[in-house]
């Protein structure tokens, strides 16, 4: 029987076909090596797959988590390889920039220098506090050149006894030194980025916060800290609610919500939601049939009515994110109100990645503002 088989990806089908001609392997599992596309999907789950190998690079890392945890499911040692194109400079050869599509979650894995158990427990489960690959665990690549480091640090500590005494204890200080800048830096790493991602996670715990006590009468009303319980902002008759009325409409016809992002019914995280649920096999959250938005309607709504009763000081920040990410001038120099505007919802419906889940910039434009205002 053969010793094991690999699962080749091609992210096409021509690359597929051409690849499948080069290895002499066709599309089938009894093959000792077979390509395929990301269609094969969950239609595979031979127990002696050794390695996957990825050509070129996953745009997503559920997909990729999905794909690579193919390998190795009897247990025994597998290897997971993204194979990536290179150019040749006169400094050597220098990889290919990934694609503009590409997750930040995924570049991060292919070029932080992060655990790379890490960032995948981070991006599939949210889970904040591993730092490296753990004993028992065989290293991924980070790791292990990290460990191969202080190998070859350690090995240059022996070779300095054919030194004489005083260069020795020299350049032995002087490794010592840099070993410990290496792990410190490691660690301040990781510590800063547990801290990081803590914080986010209290501005999760934020955004239900303010879900829940603006869910329940007129948000109109509760932005101007006027009794709001007994009617909604649709049948508010406060001289401002026409106006909000107006631009609320105006946000959900514009609004675009990038794919993941959110539950497009109500705009919050999947994973805030009540009607997605998590899907334990495929990963990632998917939505319900028969189950409702515990929230829906009032994201929109609170961001509106705060966005005109604190009109100028909501500005104010939207101005200095936007500028931050390079999308205006600073102060929005040049443009007018409608044009900082216009590119202010194209930037709300964004995809980003806070607390741990993947969510929109609304959401994360809504707790900055409330932590801003004092709400």
């Amino acid at each position: 029987p053969l010793p094991g088989q690999i699962i080749v990806y091609c992210d096409t089908v021509d690359r597929t076909k051409q690849l499948a001609e080069v290895l002499g392997c066709v599309c089938y599992h009894r093959n000792q090596v077979f390509t395929a596309t990301n269609a094969l999907g969950l239609g595979i789950d031979a127990p002696t797959i050794r390695a996957v190998i990825h050509i070129g690079t996953v745009r997503l890392i559920r997909q990729y988590a999905q794909e690579s945890g193919r390998a190795g499911r009897d247990g025994k040692a597998s290897e997971a390889i993204i194979m990536r194109g290179f150019r040749s400079t006169h400094k050597g050869n220098v990889n290919c920039k990934l694609h503009g599509s590409v997750e930040p979650e995924m570049k991060e894995f292919i070029e932080g220098s992060d655990c790379m158990r890490a960032v995948l427990e981070r991006a599939m489960d949210g889970k904040e506090d591993r730092i490296e690959c753990e004993e028992g665990e065989v290293k991924c690549q980070q790791c292990q050149q990290l460990e191969d480091e202080i190998v070859s640090m350690a090995q240059d500590t022996e070779e300095l006894t054919s030194l004489s005494h005083d260069d020795a204890d020299e350049r032995e200080a002087a490794d010592y030194a840099e070993f410990q800048r290496l792990l410190s830096l490691r660690r301040s790493h990781a510590v800063a980025e547990v801290r990081h991602q803590a914080n986010n996670a209290i501005q999760v715990n934020e955004l239900i916060r303010l879900m829940e006590e603006w869910k329940e009468g007129c948000q109109q009303c509760r932005a101007y800290n006027i009794a709001g319980s007994g009617h909604n902002l649709e049948q508010c008759r406060h001289e401002e609610a026409e106006s909000m009325r107006g631009g609320l409409e105006f946000l959900q016809k514009q609004i675009q919500w990038a794919k993941y992002s959110c539950c497009f019914d109500c705009g919050l995280p999947q994973s805030i939601c009540s009607s997605f649920q998590l899907d334990i096999v495929r990963g990632g959250y998917r939505k319900q049939a028969g189950l409702q938005c515990q929230y829906k309607g009032v994201l929109i709504k609170v961001v509106v009515a705060i966005w005109y009763r604190y009109t100028e000081q909501v500005e104010e920040i939207v101005r200095e994110i936007l500028f931050d990410e390079g999308r205006i001038g600073r102060g929005g120099r040049g443009l007018d109100d409608e044009t900082v505007f216009a590119t202010a919802v194209v930037w709300l419906g964004e995809k980003k990645r806070w607390g741990g889940i993947e969510g929109n910039k609304m959401c994360w434009f809504l707790c900055r503002v409330s932590e801003r205002l004092g709400l």
